[in-house]
């Protein structure tokens, strides 16, 4: 793979990140494995060249090469044209060993019984890297030292991971991490910060009386704790049916109350507060002196290729509610860009399901399936059949996560109708269903899945890891997150200012005289990246958010509107 370039250069940098902001880069060494020259920058004595080329025919190798791209932006200087990133090569392996995620650069040299720097001097380094300037001239030249010695390794794992990926697989993951995710969280997503602030800086008082407020409407909370037997009683009052475990109690996982939400909206403000008591004792959203949120998108680091960021430090992580805080900045917009029923598409294309193609390709694949299945008469539509649809989505979204007749009839209230929903879906888009249950058998012996450009999956060495329901999501969730990566880097390349990859949809920003154009030019690139892994173009919807608006999610506005006039008795 390295051939065909002339200079190959293993780089890295010492850098302090504040919470929510930009890197600090104290130093950093880049070492061209073809002509033995080493380069070295350092914050005090600024100026001088970086510590790569760019020419076409050269690359740099780094391990999370989002943080080397960082630096690069901080320092303004020119980006790579090509790019190895060693982490998602050393996580892929680790996928295909079934082994745990760990994934440092400590962790590929133990792998691979490679020497590296003992951990407590790492962490010593690192420390005083993140305690920052300035430094002694022992401290300055102690961290350079430690630089060169983490360029050492990555330059000694190269061969040991330069073949685990095809050559086009492996470029386009290093211009993911270094250009396109660097891009994103140098970006970060702008928020209305005095209101965060006042919400931060109450939240005690905040959380007590949300219980109150949103209690009003359901009496399932006593002294501040959710009760079952008051849940039980307002299903009852509801008439709600609800999944129970197998010992008859009733089901309260933030799964299940995403299913039943799904069809019972009325439970959408409970949900939230559930979520939101459970996960958010304090504030801790990385926000950073600009107002804009910034935290480490953790790329790769799902098992599917997906990015994993925090859920208590990524806005688009924690509950939906706090994704009203979201604001563009003065004499800009944002935009939403998010694939339209990407999942059903990607089950289509993959399986070479004609059917569902089709039924996607309708418009409406929750009422083209119920059309096909018999369930209503041709020509029919959401607004002739409501029910009919309404069934079926619930049934076709809970299947496409590996959900069962149970857990279906639970949701619809009716065990039978479930079960035949089901079996109508396993008979009308039979050729999926054998497609998913193939991949399933080949990695349960022990065999191994793949995505278009090579991300790939084998069972783990730990009885049920992974199990059936996850085999049979992984190849839609990774070709998903393929898709995703290829979109956003050509976005990127396009000058298009990506604020936050948002699962299968973006956020970008954009002068607001310029909104159009510029969603525009990204919803083109965004069809033509799923032409590219699936072989059809899959729909994108968009959604505008004009300067001196907020950011909009119909889960969490009730709830925000709740915490604003809590704000306002304070």
């Amino acid at each position: 793979m390295l051939e065909e370039f002339d200079r190959v250069w293993a780089i890295d940098f010492e850098f302090r990140e504040p919470d929510g902001g930009h890197p600090v880069p104290w130093c950093g060494v880049g070492h061209c494995l073809r002509t033995g020259e080493t380069r070295k920058w350092r914050y005090d004595h600024p100026g001088g060249l970086p510590i790569y080329t760019t020419g076409p025919r050269d690359v740099v190798v780094a391990y999370a090469a989002e943080a080397e791209g960082k630096c690069i932006r901080v320092l303004g200087w020119p980006m790579p044209r090509h790019c190895l990133d060693l982490l998602p090569m050393f996580r892929c392996l680790r996928n295909r060993f079934g082994s745990p995620a760990k994934a440092s650069l400590l962790d590929a040299l133990m792998h691979f019984g490679l020497p590296g720097i003992e951990p407590a001097v790492k962490s010593c380094w690192r420390e005083i890297a993140m305690r920052g300037a300035p430094f002694s001239s022992e401290e300055m030249g102690g961290l350079l030292r430690y630089c060169e010695q983490d360029v050492t390794a990555t330059a000694l794992l190269l061969p040991h991971l330069i073949n685990t990926f095809e050559q086009a697989h492996a470029l386009l993951c290093g211009r993911y991490t270094l250009r396109a995710v660097s891009g994103m969280q140098y970006v970060g997503v702008p928020i209305d910060f005095l209101t965060f602030e006042r919400i931060r800086d109450n939240w005690n008082e905040i959380r007590h009386r949300l219980i109150v407020e949103v209690d009003l409407c359901y009496r399932v909370y006593e002294d501040g704790k959710f009760k079952m037997n008051r849940f039980g009683e307002l299903l009852n009052r509801l008439g709600i049916p609800w999944p129970r475990t197998p010992t008859g109690r009733l089901k309260v996982d933030d799964e299940t109350f995403k299913g039943q939400t799904t069809r019972y909206p009325i439970l959408n403000e409970l949900r939230e507060l559930r979520r939101t008591l459970a996960t958010m004792r304090t504030i801790d959203l990385a926000v950073g002196p600009d107002a804009r949120n910034r935290t480490s998108l953790m790329p790769f680091a799902s098992r599917t290729g997906r990015n994993q960021p925090s859920n208590t430090r990524y806005i688009f992580g924690a509950a939906k509610w706090l994704r009203s805080l979201i604001c563009p900045p003065p004499g800009s917009a944002l935009i939403q860009l998010d694939y339209a029923q990407q999942e059903f598409l990607i089950a289509a294309a993959l399986s070479g399901d004609t059917k569902m193609l089709q039924a996607y390709q309708s418009g409406d694949h929750y009422i083209a399936s119920a059309i096909l299945a018999g369930a209503v008469p041709p020509g029919a539509t959401k607004f002739t059949h409501p029910e009919a649809r309404a069934a079926f989505k619930t049934a076709v979204l809970g299947l496409q996560y590996g959900g069962g007749a149970e857990t279906l009839g639970a949701r619809l209230g009716d065990a039978a109708l479930g079960q035949k929903i089901i079996d109508d879906h396993k008979r009308v888009y039979a050729r999926y269903w054998r497609w998913s249950e193939d991949r399933v058998d080949k990695v349960g012996l022990g065999g191994e899945l793949s995505t278009p450009f090579g991300w790939r999956i084998r069972a783990g060495n730990r009885a049920g890891e992974p199990n059936a329901r996850s085999v049979a999501n992984w190849p839609i969730q990774s070709a998903g997150a393929e898709i995703l990566r290829i979109a956003t880097v050509a976005m990127e390349e396009h000058g298009i200012r990506i604020a936050a990859p948002i699962h299968d949809a973006v956020l970008i920003e954009a002068p607001a005289d310029e909104a159009e154009s510029v969603a525009e030019l990204a919803e083109r690139l965004m069809r033509e990246s799923s032409q590219v892994v699936l072989g059809v173009p899959c729909g994108v919807d968009r959604t505008l958010i004009p300067p001196g608006s907020r950011y909009r999610d119909e889960r969490g506005d009730g709830f925000f509107g709740k915490v604003q006039n809590i704000l306002e008795t304070l």
